[in-house]
This record gives C-alpha cells, sequence and structure tokens, in this order.
C-alpha cells in the first residue's frame, strides 16, 4: 500500500502501531498512537523532516505492523495537518510543470469548455483534463467525469461547474476528507482563479485558465 494511503487509514481508524517503509533500499518507519504520528526515522533525518522525506514521494512500500514500539513525541502537528501539508509539498511540485495540453490526453467524451483546465495528480504524474460545460464530476467511481482511484477520495467527491458568467465555481459533495482550495476547506461554493491550488482529499490539482 502507498504510504500516504495506509497513514491516512490509521488515521481514520484510530490505530496504534508502526508502520515500515522501503524506498530505494532505505528503511524508514512511523510510529503511530491514535491514529496521530507521533515519531519518524528516515535515511539520515528525524521527527517531521523524516516523515516528509517519506510522503514526498509517491513510490515505495510501507507496511502495518500492529506492535507499539516505545519512541520519542517529536511530531506535534494533527494527523490531518500532516496529509494536508504533504499534499501540499507534492502540489508545489505541480507548479514547476509545464502545461502541454495534446489531444490524446483529452477523453473524447469532453466536449471543449473554451479554456478551463485542472492539472491533477494521477498516479505517478500528472493529466490535464478540459472542464465540461454541464459540469464536471470528480470521484472514485466510474459514473464521475474525472476518475481518481484513491481510498481517499469519496465516490462522487467534488462538481466543477461553469456559470452563465464564465467563470468556474467549485463545490465539494460532501466529501470525507475534504476538498481544499489554497489550503481553505470548500464549504461552500467556491469561484476560483488562475492557478488556484486544489486539494480533493489528498490529491493535489491545480485549475488554469488556458490562455
Amino acid at each position: 500500500m502507498k504510504l500516504v494511503e495506509l497513514l491516512n487509514l490509521c488515521q481514520l481508524s484510530n490505530r496504534s502501531g508502526t508502520i515500515r517503509y522501503t524506498r530505494d533500499g532505505l528503511q524508514g518507519q512511523i510510529h503511530v498512537r491514535d491514529g496521530h504520528a507521533l515519531h519518524a526515522e528516515f535515511d539520515n533525518f528525524g521527527g517531521e523532516d523524516a516523515l516528509y522525506a517519506m510522503l514526498e514521494s509517491d513510490s515505495g512500500i510501507a507496511v502495518y505492523d500492529a506492535n507499539s514500539e516505545a519512541a520519542p513525541a517529536t511530531i506535534n502537528k494533527s494527523a490531518e495537518y500532516v496529509l494536508l501539508e504533504a499534499a501540499r509539498r507534492a502540489d508545489e511540485k505541480v507548479k514547476t510543470v509545464r502545461l502541454n495540453i495534446k489531444k490524446a490526453e483529452i477523453a473524447n467524451d469532453y466536449v471543449p469548455s473554451g479554456n478551463f483546465l485542472l492539472l491533477c495528480q494521477v498516479g505517478d504524474g500528472e493529466k490535464s483534463f478540459l472542464l465540461k460545460p454541464e459540469g464536471t464530476y470528480v470521484g472514485k467511481t466510474s459514473n464521475n467525469d474525472i476518475i481518481l482511484e484513491n481510498e481517499s477520495v469519496s465516490r462522487r467527491h467534488c462538481l466543477f461547474e461553469i456559470t452563465v458568467d464564465r467563470q468556474v465555481q467549485l463545490s465539494d459533495l460532501g466529501s470525507l476528507n475534504g476538498t481544499y482550495v489554497n489550503g481553505n476547506r470548500v464549504d461552500k461554493p467556491v469561484k476560483l482563479h488562475d492557478g488556484d491550488g486544489i486539494h480533493i482529499g489528498p490529491i493535489p490539482a491545480r485549475f488554469y485558465i488556458q490562455k
């Protein structure tokens, strides 16, 4: 299982134990108590630095061990904060991606809306989507326009709508792990601006108006 998904699972189920992580021959571990990361070690890092060093990559293998080990309390942030901060750091990488839209990358059933684009992290890379004039639903099931296969994404998570005055409005659809715009949780429809950073649960994305 991916590390971010396993850490999120521990948070949701209030688990205590140790997450053991391996990437590129390096060993790491995260000590969890009642769903919260208590301490982390990875490579030459410790505490929060070690935690984000592990979470910054989508690769690696993470395994949960229910046996709790004694560990110092070096991380005092909430589990929700840790996951959002990890997503924000991943989102910073998306900022540096040059926006190159190829027709082959856009699903055939997308009707061009003019110039509203969503650059979203999918698997190990990013994919660009044109927002549909009649509304673009995002979630993890096949009845959505943008499908994000992630345990932390709700079945029908959020909705992008193009208003009559040619603005894009984002609404959360009662998702468990929330939708965020520039770090702020969406609790009512929010109008988007070019370059806004979005998190769909833990998944980073960015909204663009193509010039």
